[in-house]
């Protein structure tokens, strides 16, 4: 019976241990300075990320290639910069690529359907879609 009680206290000790250094390299890992570009190395990979998403929101941009150009498996880094930001890398440039669009609706008079191509959108029913959904507004709406 004691020694039971002395395993299960070894083996509680032990969990206890392993989370706190779970929780350590997580920290860790969160704040590790992205390899691709050694001049921004003090930069994190979220930093870095979120950089690129500001600079490319036009282009195709999927959470496959975002994680390969960093050299990070996909769950890894959609989950470390979840952590950091608080939205999925997809989500921020979702967020990126409505704010362009909010922009480019208020300042200019190119039509919704071009405006869409300009920031990421091949498909204008999907951007349509999507900026209702940000905004509450579809972009005609928006633009009044």
């Amino acid at each position: 019976m004691l020694q039971k009680k002395k395993k299960e206290k070894k083996i509680k000790k032990e969990t206890k241990r392993k989370e706190e250094e779970k929780i350590k390299e997580e920290k860790k890992e969160i704040s590790l300075p992205c390899r691709t570009n050694p001049a921004e190395g003090s930069q994190s990979v979220t930093e870095q990320a979120k950089d690129f998403l500001k600079e490319h929101y036009r282009e195709p941009i999927s959470m496959e290639m975002l994680a390969e150009y960093f050299h990070l498996n996909p769950r890894y880094f959609s989950t470390v910069f979840k952590k950091k930001e608080g939205l999925s890398p997809i989500d921020y440039l979702t967020q990126v690529r409505m704010e362009a669009a909010k922009s480019t609706l208020r300042n200019t008079d190119i039509p919704a359907s071009e405006i869409a191509a300009l920031v990421g959108y091949e498909d204008p029913r999907y951007f349509y879609k999507v900026f209702k959904k940000y905004t509450g507004l579809t972009p005609t709406e928006y633009r009044s």
